[in-house]
């Protein structure tokens, strides 16, 4: 009985943060028809600072976490514990070459039970795992090494309704949070860090696959379509990013859509 109650109060719990989502005005306003993704963001840039900004923080794509001090989050799923190491040297070299300051782990990691599957050694822990491989991160990076514990998570919850998929290296779309402007989110800031085509090809079907999967599950259909947002410098990038995109997520076209816009960081 117990149980029946704890799954009843979930659903209870994903069905608040549904309502929640689909009240925020990005998703309002995209639902309308009336303005394209360009001009909202365009118009949330004219009254938030710090929407794109200096990223500060590595931390785990994950929506529910969220970086120590309010500092921006440089995410990538598992603090980019899926890359390959060719992927990962480059990673940290951009990273180091842009001064990002610190790198947190967190319990309840996917990403790093998703490492944990592929290539499990002895007893140790997926959560072990995932905080062992970002303080080899931080010592390679010379970062602030931060560990994050569900108590300090928004919740046990994925409220992810969009993904944040970043090519300029400075979209920081938590400033949309206060208001309910911008929905949960996850955000995958990797493309402007030195990673491209095979980045978004593992790690956006993966996050996606949470939030179709254990996230907000059926309630994505063809008319609340889990919405990837790519904000790119260029409509050259802008492009490419989108037909990578659109075929990393082929699968799931029925309950995902793609849409971008241009940030001038000179305008």
């Amino acid at each position: 009985m117990a149980k029946i109650e704890t799954e009843a109060t979930v659903e209870q719990q994903k069905n608040e943060l549904w309502e929640k989502a689909q009240k925020s005005e990005l998703i309002e306003r995209l639902k309308a028809g009336e303005e394209s993704l360009q001009e909202i963001m365009d118009s949330f840039l004219s009254e938030v600072k710090n929407v794109f900004t200096k990223l500060k923080r590595i931390s785990c794509s994950d929506g529910r976490v969220l970086p120590v001090n309010g500092e921006a989050k440089l995410g990538i799923a598992g603090e980019g514990i899926l890359l390959s190491e060719d992927e990962l040297d480059c990673f940290i070299d951009e990273c180091v070459r842009q001064g990002v300051e610190g790198v947190d782990s967190h319990e309840d990691c996917g990403a790093a039970g998703m490492a944990f599957k592929e290539d499990p050694k002895g007893e140790v822990k997926a959560d072990d795992l995932g905080k062992t491989f970002a303080k080899k991160l931080a010592e390679r990076a010379k970062l602030d090494y931060g560990h994050i514990t569900l108590r300090d998570m928004t919740g046990k919850i994925h409220n992810e309704r969009v993904l944040c998929l970043d090519g300029t290296g400075m979209f920081n779309p938590r400033a949309l949070l206060e208001g309910n402007k911008m929905p949960g989110h996850f955000v995958c800031s990797g493309c402007g860090f030195g990673l491209g085509a095979e980045y978004i090809k593992k790690e956006v079907p993966a996050l996606t696959g949470i939030a179709l999967g254990h996230g907000f599950e059926g309630r994505f259909d063809k008319n609340n379509k889990f919405i990837i947002i790519i904000s790119a410098k260029s409509d050259e990038q802008l492009a490419e990013m989108t037909e990578i995109a659109e075929k990393a997520v082929e699968k799931y076209s029925d309950r995902v859509e793609i849409k971008g816009f241009v940030y001038n960081s000179e305008a």
